[in-house]
């Protein structure tokens, strides 16, 4: 799996937008959308539930604050971005 698919999603899940996450991430937000699209495809389920006014995680179990934080490698390089 791809690192970057795992950071753009921690990014659109903190910012609630792709754009806003794109922005963070330094990358078009078709890129975001597309890393989005291929990181669904290989965990084999829907992550973000799209909305014009905003990008909401799928799961309300899921906390992209606790993953970072329980990861320090992915925390440090995500913040980096």
């Amino acid at each position: 799996m791809n690192l970057d698919y795992v950071q753009t999603f921690l990014a659109v899940v903190r910012t609630g937008s792709f754009h806003k996450a794109a922005k963070q991430l330094g990358i078009s937000q078709p890129g975001v959308s597309q890393h989005i699209k291929k990181l669904e495809e290989i965990l084999k389920s829907q992550l973000i539930v799209r909305d014009r006014s905003k990008a909401e995680n799928w799961s309300s179990r899921f906390s992209a604050d606790g993953m970072v934080e329980s990861s320090p490698w992915l925390y440090s390089s995500t913040l980096a971005k």
